[in-house]
């Protein structure tokens, strides 16, 4: 194996570890949006696009390798490549584990985007019925100038909640 390989199986089993930890936190963040935890979401999304900038700059490195070795970069140069190399069992190893845990990664984002989506829904669905019969809101004014909201009667006089 020479050094151009070995820093391409080095970079594969880098992005193994970095897409596993993407895997997890999507996970994790699956758990958090079926419990509703708002705080824990927001401390989720800051390592998820952590893990986003890592595998990237992992990509990146993997695709300058396939360059090197005079393959295209992206996933059907790692293909052609690894054709010529059927000796280096580990690295085709590693690539397949790559695809399984980005599949696993993708299946998880999806899952949660599914879960966002309902979380939006029933928020929207919540304010509707808040703004269904009240005149401030269609007005676009919640609260009064005291800061109190206002609520008014069907005779025109309001009067302020407190």
């Amino acid at each position: 194996m020479n050094l151009t390989t070995t820093n391409l199986l080095e970079c594969l089993q880098e992005e193994v570890k970095a897409m596993t930890s993407l895997a997890e936190l999507l996970e994790k963040e699956q758990v958090v949006l079926v419990s509703g935890n708002v705080e824990d979401l927001a401390q989720v999304t800051v390592n998820k696009v952590k893990a986003v900038t890592d595998i990237s700059a992992l990509e990146k490195s993997r695709n300058k390798h396939l360059l090197n070795l005079g393959f295209s970069g992206d996933a059907a140069g790692v293909q052609s490549w690894l054709k010529q190399v059927t000796s280096e069992s580990e690295t085709a190893q590693c690539w397949a584990t790559l695809l399984a845990v980005t599949g696993k990664a993708n299946e998880n984002n999806r899952t949660n985007g599914l879960l966002i989506n309902r979380h939006m829904n029933v928020t929207q669905s919540a304010l509707k019925i808040l703004q269904q019969n009240d005149p401030s809101v269609a007005a676009g004014s919640f609260y009064g100038p005291s800061g109190h909201t206002t609520v008014s009667t069907s005779a025109g006089r309001g009067f302020a909640a407190r």
